[in-house]
């Protein structure tokens, strides 16, 4: 299991307009501020918990919160993407999870989608930062 586990809860960092949509410029800044972290990314892993979030996202909305994460990473301090990030969500938005995880990995990022957390935990004391293995 590793010793640096940081835990986003998806909740915490959206916002929305009047109107009821996702407040990107917002999202992009918190996603900027999280990577800016020193050792964010590189020194622990990351486990984004999307449970709670009443939220339904369009693969538009995913594939952009994956190129602002990897965009954010790629110019942090550290340069580099070492750590997994874990995304556990449930089971009925597990296709979205997956698409965030097939477009964060086309970006460099190692991103692993779950629903339970004994499997993001089992991905996670690996020792391979390698995005393979099966996620559930």
């Amino acid at each position: 299991m590793p010793s640096n586990l940081r835990i986003v809860h998806l909740r915490h960092l959206l916002r929305f307009t009047a109107q009821g949509e996702i407040d990107y410029p917002e999202l992009k800044k918190a996603v900027k501020e999280i990577a800016l972290v020193p050792g964010a990314f590189v020194e622990y892993d990351v486990l984004v918990d999307t449970r709670g979030s009443e939220l339904h996202l369009s693969a538009g909305e995913i594939w952009n919160i994956a190129s602002d994460l990897a965009e954010a990473v790629h110019a942090s301090p550290s340069k580099g993407f070492i750590a997994k990030v874990a995304v556990i969500c449930p089971v009925d938005r597990f296709d979205y999870a997956k698409l965030f995880e097939l477009c964060a990995q086309n970006r460099g990022l190692n991103v692993r989608a779950f629903t339970r957390f004994e499997d993001v935990f089992d991905w996670l004391s690996q020792l391979s930062s390698s995005p393979q293995g099966n996620s559930s």
